[in-house]
């Protein structure tokens, strides 16, 4: 008997293996093709893209100019002889001197395919970020499949690929961090959480998270590489370039013409745009709220450091972090992605068993309530073409309210609310097995 189902289980694995690589390969060219389908026409390209910021950043630091990086009088004009398309359009780059290395890759392509190029190495992490995902969360290759074949149509995706934005990388970078740290590997997880140095106030939150988890290799095996990287730029760059990087953020701080942070769905942003505080006011009241969240979630990581490490940062850390971060964009929210994807998954899952029961409680339809007004609702708000009209006619047209940052909190509470129950039937679920 043992051994005609052995067969049997070699051709079930065999299937199961086929079934997983077609539906790989489906995702990555849907996604691809969709991608490549809502791009901007060639002749508007560098009326928007971002690369121009990071190509020329990496370049001068290259050529040892990093102090040329944050002085517009000399970085725009070096922007325009490298991409000459760019006109008179030009865009500072705020990275910080020591995340400056994580730009150098770029380098690799001639400024002639530089944006195609990069465009290519930008979906390929995107892609790669979601296959982690899936990993890490146990997801079947359909959904990969499905999630390559709906993302595109996301705003912060959409966003992020149109304009070469570095938010792909970054989303690899948290998936990555993600894998490691399910499996254990603080050290391997901190390696991969430093690509967030070019934008370290995203990584804060999950930073906090994890000291408050007591996971003590993890922090400092962080903060070792962050301040190797901060030594070596100084020593590299110079205290001129840091000098110069410090006066460039101190008068975008002031000036809100380049950083545009008025548009952001932050709490930031949104007062920002309520003109009844000065723009001094507001980002000290902004900052001492996010120092103080940065308190409040060490007590939420030391609360879930015994449930998995993954989901909890994920579904608790993240989102808390985006919302109430100093300056966070839309296509920065790729970021809350994974918490986005285990909350479907739990909506999915309670369908199923409430169907398998035969009849709806009351309890599963307050449920179904709050999952629509509190994740399905604000999730369409940040798609297609819900977060055109919302984002390009209502924020950018200088509406008092911006709506994502209300539709964002609204989402931030049910994921952050949604991720502590989930944790808590998991551990319900093991001390009952």
């Amino acid at each position: 008997m043992s051994t005609s189902a052995e067969p049997e289980k070699s051709n079930q694995a065999i299937d199961q293996k086929k079934k997983t690589i077609l539906d790989s390969i489906f995702g990555l060219v849907l996604f691809t093709t969709i991608t490549f389908v809502l791009a901007p026409p060639p002749a508007a390209v560098f009326q928007v893209t971002d690369l121009s910021e990071f190509y020329c950043g990496a370049a001068l630091l290259q050529a040892g100019r990093s102090a040329d990086i944050y002085d517009v009088a000399k970085f725009f004009p070096f922007q325009v002889q490298t991409f000459p398309a760019l006109g008179t359009r030009a865009v500072p780059l705020y990275v910080a001197p020591f995340g400056l290395p994580f730009l150098l890759p770029l380098l690799i392509f001639p400024t002639a395919v530089a944006y195609l190029c990069t465009k290519i190495l930008l979906i390929g992490c995107f892609l790669l970020g979601l296959f982690l995902l899936v990993r890490v969360f146990k997801l079947s290759s359909r959904w990969f499949m499905w999630l390559s074949a709906i993302l595109p149509f996301s705003g912060p995706v959409w966003e992020a690929l149109r304009i070469e934005q570095v938010s792909p990388m970054l989303f690899l970078s948290m998936a990555a961090h993600l894998y490691f740290l399910e499996r254990k590997r603080p050290v391997l997880s901190a390696i991969c959480l430093l690509p967030f140095l070019v934008k370290p106030h995203l990584a804060m939150t999950m930073v906090a998270f994890h000291l408050g988890g007591c996971r003590f290799r993890f922090c400092l095996a962080f903060l070792g590489f962050s301040l190797g990287f901060l030594l070596s730029s100084y020593f590299y760059c110079g205290a001129e370039a840091y000098k110069n990087y410090f006066a460039l953020l101190k008068f975008s701080m002031q000036d809100l013409r380049w950083m545009n942070p008025e548009a952001t769905p932050t709490l930031r942003g949104q007062l920002l745009r309520l003109t009844v505080l000065p723009t001094a006011a507001v980002n000290s009241i902004t900052s001492g709220i996010f120092a103080l969240l940065q308190l409040f979630v060490v007590g939420f990581g030391f609360k879930l450091r015994k449930k998995s490490a993954a989901r909890a940062a994920a579904m608790v850390a993240l989102p808390m972090g985006l919302v109430f971060s100093l300056h966070c964009y839309s296509y920065d929210l790729v970021l809350i992605l994974p918490a986005v994807i285990l909350a479907f998954q739990e909506v999915l899952l309670a369908l199923g068993n409430n169907r398998s029961a035969g009849g709806a409680s009351r309890s599963f339809l307050t449920r179904l309530g709050l999952s629509v007004f509190g994740l399905l609702v604000p999730v369409l708000s940040f798609c297609l073409p819900f977060y055109a009209l919302i984002h390009y006619v209502f924020t950018l047209r200088d509406s008092v309210i911006n709506y994502h940052f209300l539709l964002l909190l609204a989402l931030t509470i049910y994921l952050v609310v949604d991720g502590l129950g989930q944790l808590q039937g998991a551990e319900r679920a093991r001390s009952t097995a």
